[in-house]
């Protein structure tokens, strides 16, 4: 909790994007999960023993990981590609300008005064291309840097679940890991 019992920003930030829902929670988010740890655990592991049932875990904390880190990736993008699709976008500033602009216009035409060419332009322009893409940056910029924690969170996350895995790979007993190779001494991990 914030100041004066208010929920933090952050917690509003994540439940608005829908990133505070747990992962385990959501059927489709842990069946994909337990899939990616599978084929983590099958990639390290051509044939499965039962010593490698304790690396399954520490597979699903890199699955985990990996699959927030998309499930920001992919909401920051949705953020920005929908205003960018919008060809009506404007700015909230832009529109209050837009909204100013009119009114003035509207009390010229009134008092039977022409609207000059350049003030009609400024009413009708909405940026393109580079340029719309540069001012949607710019007012989205506090929500991306959120989703900029969010992402360097899990990146984080699943380095440190990656660590883990593969410092459980190597220590695996000295027999089964030198088992079956010609030359034990340079035996790979896992």
């Amino acid at each position: 909790m914030g100041p004066a019992g208010r929920p933090r920003p952050r917690a509003r930030n994540a439940r608005r994007h829908g990133l505070s829902v747990p992962m385990l929670s959501d059927p489709a988010l842990s069946a994909e999960i337990e899939a990616m740890a599978h084929r983590i655990v099958a990639d390290v592991h051509a044939s499965p023993r039962g010593d490698l049932l304790d690396t399954l875990g520490l597979a699903r904390r890199i699955a985990q990981a990996q699959i927030d880190l998309m499930r920001v990736r992919r909401a920051r993008h949705d953020l920005v590609s929908s205003r960018f699709a919008d060809p009506g976008y404007r700015t909230s500033k832009g529109l209050m300008t837009a909204i100013a602009m009119r009114s003035e216009a509207g009390a010229m035409l009134a008092r039977g005064e022409p609207i000059p060419p350049a003030m009609a332009l400024d009413i009708l322009h909405r940026p393109q291309g580079a340029a719309k893409y540069a001012v949607i940056l710019a007012e989205l910029g506090a929500k991306l840097a959120a989703m900029d924690r969010y992402e360097r969170r899990a990146l984080s996350r699943r380095k440190f679940a990656i660590r883990a895995f593969d410092a459980a790979c190597t220590a695996a007993p000295a027999a089964l890991r030198d088992f079956g190779r010609t030359n034990p001494s340079q035996a790979k991990p896992c």
